[in-house]
């Protein structure tokens, strides 16, 4: 597994705070055996699980959080802005596109740079558990190892930026899942779903075929554009079917979710910088329908483009 950690002194005193969190307490048995699927996990872990393991929330910080410490394993990603998180022995560093791996038990403190969203998915540590018996590790790099909850510091995973609108999607729809009651089963397979995600080996971050290479930069240097993949393919000087096999091969996902991915940063740059309308940045970015474009940046940021302008900018 590859990871990325910055620590530093810390240097800061005060009384540790404890948060409780009810929806972290989990009643379990052992097994001898389950499926590997998510499905029959999450169907097998439906009658033994009361209350819900896994709970997400969705924040806006402007201030100090103070410290805190939760009986949770914590799966935090950074939807935007920049943050540095002080913990017992040290503090780490975390910008947007971060995903940082939070042990239990043990207390942390938000010191934002400005306006900072962050999505966190707070797990029963019994459920994690039980699910690290499940998943499979692969020889390949993977963005998170679930032994790696049991360390004592923070972890920044080493999480592809073909990755992250992966990770934040999953957590929406928890979000949406918890918002909208869905039945308890259907809402353990999202969270195992999310743990898939999390341990799923990521091809190699740089490609190396030439054409895929050149087609990452023809996309990126002109979003605007009115792309399909027949013109991508053609400017690249390779056939469709090849493109799109090296592309995912190489990149890990498709060109157009790519596109969809680069289009939505840069939107949410200029919603921040802009005074233009979302309707208008839509159609600088290269989408022509603003129904299309919402959906498209409500996958990758989890809010619509309106929502995040009013929280992004004073």
């Amino acid at each position: 597994m590859g990871t990325s950690r910055r620590n530093r002194p810390c240097s800061s005193s005060g009384t540790t705070s404890s948060a409780s969190l009810e929806s972290s307490k989990v009643r379990t048995r052992c097994v001898d055996a389950m499926p590997a699927s998510p499905e029959a996990r999450a169907q097998a872990l439906g009658a033994r699980v009361n209350p819900f393991p896994l709970t997400v929330k969705r924040v806006l910080h402007s201030a100090s959080t103070g410290r805190v410490a939760v009986d949770a394993t914590k799966v935090m990603i950074v939807n935007s802005g920049t943050t540095t998180l002080s913990h017992e022995t040290g503090e780490v560093d975390l910008a947007a596109g971060q995903v940082v791996l939070l042990p239990p038990g043990r207390w942390y403190a938000g010191e934002p740079a400005g306006l900072v969203i962050t999505t966190t998915a707070y797990i029963d540590t019994a459920f994690l558990e039980e699910q690290e018996r499940w998943i499979t590790q692969s020889s390949a790099p993977a963005p998170l190892v679930l032994s790696d909850s049991h360390r004592s510091d923070p972890t920044v995973l080493d999480v592809p930026s073909t990755v992250f609108p992966h990770v934040n999607a999953s957590l929406q729809r928890l979000i949406d899942g918890e918002r909208h009651h869905l039945p308890t089963l259907r809402r353990l397979s999202l969270a195992v779903d999310l743990l898939d995600i999390l341990t799923r080996p990521v091809p190699e971050h740089s490609p190396e075929h030439p054409s895929v290479r050149h087609a990452m930069a023809l996309l990126m240097n002109d979003l605007g554009r009115a792309w399909t993949m027949d013109v991508l393919a053609d400017e690249a000087a390779i056939s469709r079917s090849q493109l799109a096999r090296l592309f995912t091969r190489h990149v890990g996902t498709s060109p157009a979710a790519f596109l969809r991915n680069e289009r939505s940063r840069r939107m949410a740059d200029l919603l921040r910088s802009s005074s233009d309308t979302v309707e208008t940045i839509a159609r600088r970015v290269g989408w022509t329908d603003p129904s299309h474009a919402s959906r498209a940046f409500r996958q990758v940021h989890g809010l619509s483009p309106q929502q995040y302008r009013q929280i992004s900018r004073p």
